[in-house]
């Protein structure tokens, strides 16, 4: 929901917009170019960097969560939320440093969450994952001070999407409950989307 929402308001602010999902995901009419990969795959981002060497800005949004106690993950849950959350996003931004710093000025935006500021029962592996985002956002702006390379980390709260109907649930009566609220009540993707886009 997000993703889909940056690119449209990135097009609408002029830029030339190349959308980055998993093989099979349904990219059609999103950004002007298209691209399957995995963030976890540091040579699909090789790949992506080198296809796309005249990229200004990158936003690292790829996400996902398993809803459960840490107990009840298994440790391929743990693997595919933390290296998607925190190692894609690492890679993201290692692989299009040498394009962003190419240019006359390039930006980075990586999404965090409001997760990253608080403990949150059944989500210890995604709020590790962006308290990490965060704390790499902020060492990533001091090493490229002066650099022309701008980092902004985003923080968004609950946001009307699916993310947590799609979400692994393990024993987790409230997850579909949860999941109707976040749709209902969340901040709609339009919005953050504006505001990154700011």
């Amino acid at each position: 929901g997000i993703g889909r929402a940056v690119c449209a308001a990135l097009g609408a602010a002029g830029c030339r917009v190349v959308a980055v999902d998993l093989p099979g995901a349904d990219l059609d009419g999103v950004g002007d170019a298209r691209h399957a990969f995995d963030v976890r795959c540091w040579l699909d981002w090789q790949r992506l960097a080198e296809a796309e060497p005249e990229a200004a800005i990158l936003v690292n949004n790829a996400g996902l969560t398993v809803h459960a106690a840490l107990e009840d993950m298994t440790v391929e849950d743990i693997d595919r939320v933390l290296d998607t959350n925190l190692k894609g996003l690492t890679y993201g931004c290692r692989a299009f440093l040498p394009a962003l710093r190419s240019q006359d000025e390039g930006h980075i935006v990586n999404l965090s969450s409001l997760a990253a500021l608080v403990g949150i029962p059944s989500q210890s592996t995604y709020c590790a994952s962006k308290w990490g985002v965060r704390g790499l956002s902020a060492s990533l702006r001091l090493e490229l001070s002066g650099s022309g390379v701008g980092v902004t980390a985003v923080l968004p709260g609950t946001t009307a999407t699916g993310f947590l109907e799609g979400a692994t649930s393990r024993g987790q009566a409230t997850t579909g409950t949860l999941a109707r609220l976040m749709r209902s009540h969340g901040t709609p993707p339009a919005l953050v989307a504006k505001r990154i886009v700011r």
